[in-house]
């Protein structure tokens, strides 16, 4: 049996193609300077071609990112395609203050167990004990998650 939605929000569509533009326009801009640029020497030219690939690389991993979502429910915390980013009783804390290292338009959550070095550009990041929800999103959304987390953490606690 499914478990019950709390909240979902994925990548504003605008924003992702936006943020998709740039990196490509940055991507192209970079080949064109590595090959017309005569002044260039060999290692110059490398490396200009390898920020570029750098660049189409994120590009790719942004687009890929924004047609995905996040889902919360009582559980855990997936994305769109059922990978788990946490579960909800690994949850320690969720902090949303303008001081905390976390996405724009987003929150951070800590938890008690240290996950692996994972990122999907715009939606969220995981290092170590910190996960981090937000960037391209809604604020709105993201608020509702963050709320509809902290409230499944107080009533954890209450118990």
């Amino acid at each position: 049996m499914e478990s019950e939605i709390l909240a979902r929000t994925s990548a504003s569509r605008p924003r992702a193609l936006f943020g998709t533009a740039t990196l490509g326009v940055l991507a192209a801009l970079c080949f064109w300077l590595a090959l017309s640029e005569p002044a260039l020497s060999l290692v110059g030219r490398l490396l200009v071609i390898a920020l570029a690939a750098v660049a189409l690389a994120g590009a790719v991993a942004l687009f890929r990112a924004g047609r995905t979502e996040l889902i919360l429910t009582r559980e855990a915390l997936t994305d769109g395609e059922g990978r788990e980013i946490f579960r909800v009783s690994k949850v320690v804390g969720v902090d949303r203050g303008v001081l905390a290292v976390k996405p724009s338009n987003g929150f951070l959550v800590r938890l008690s167990e240290p996950g692996g070095l994972h990122w999907s550009p715009g939606l969220w990041w995981r290092i170590g004990r910190r996960v981090g929800v937000g960037g391209l999103t809604a604020p709105s959304r993201t608020k509702v998650m963050a709320e509809g987390l902290s409230l499944l953490l107080a009533e954890r606690n209450v118990q």
